[in-house]
């Protein structure tokens, strides 16, 4: 457990009035490449943790950056994709990863858990 205090903890963050938003799943931890650890806690802030860097504690997310941790999220989703209201965008995303949303804009992958 002292390994894991002992990384960098970063909160990214999206600005309340912006149209840019975290989505989350239900299984909404992802991993890069590089090490990061990636967590949507909410639909304004999501957690990163990284091994030994000096980024600041809280960073204003890059579009860029919002949407790659949107579509890692969704490729993690092993059932459902969740956001808090009805958005073309998160529709496309649910798409392009073969899942159906509904209208509380809850994404499930059909069958995934049936061919396992």
């Amino acid at each position: 457990m002292s390994t894991l205090f002992g990384l960098k903890w970063i909160f990214y963050y999206v600005k309340q009035e912006s149209e840019s938003k975290f989505i989350t799943s239900d299984n909404p931890v992802s991993i890069t490449n590089e090490g990061e650890l990636f967590f949507p806690i909410s639909s304004n802030i999501c957690l990163v943790i990284s091994i030994g860097n000096d980024r600041e504690d809280f960073i204003l997310v890059p579009e860029k950056h919002y949407e790659a941790i949107n579509n890692r999220t969704a490729s993690n989703a092993t059932r459902f994709i969740y956001y808090h209201e009805e958005k073309d965008w998160v529709k496309k995303i649910a798409f392009n990863k073969s899942i159906t949303c509904n209208s509380q804009v809850v994404a499930q992958i059909k069958g995934r858990r049936s061919q396992k």
